[in-house]
């Protein structure tokens, strides 16, 4: 998932359409990082300058991506079943580092 989103940001900064990328502050770019490292998608992201839900921001970096129908399918899926961080979230709560075990089967 990751590997398709970067490829598609990548098309999309030599696209000779390219819109500037805009400055962001380090420090709004290391707190989005550590929130999203921490909570995943419940979390609010930085997105032009200013929070908002994890999801909203996904989404907004989707729409600047040049990907693929499957790419655009399989990362839209993710977003709605759930990535793998959650399910390990998940399993911990219920069952804690046991839990984590059974995620492999």
């Amino acid at each position: 998932m990751l590997a398709a989103l970067a490829r598609g940001l990548v098309e999309r900064a030599i696209a000779d359409d390219a819109e500037p990328i805009p400055a962001i502050d380090p420090e709004l770019l290391d707190a989005s990082l550590w929130h999203a490292a921490r909570d995943g998608m419940t979390d609010q992201l930085v997105c032009d300058g200013r929070l908002v839900p994890a999801l909203v921001a996904v989404e907004e970096l989707l729409k600047h991506a040049v990907l693929s129908a499957a790419d655009h399918s399989f990362i839209s899926e993710r977003l709605f079943t759930g990535t793998g961080a959650d399910r390990q979230r998940d399993a911990f709560a219920e069952a804690g580092v046991e839990g984590l075990g059974t995620l492999a089967h």
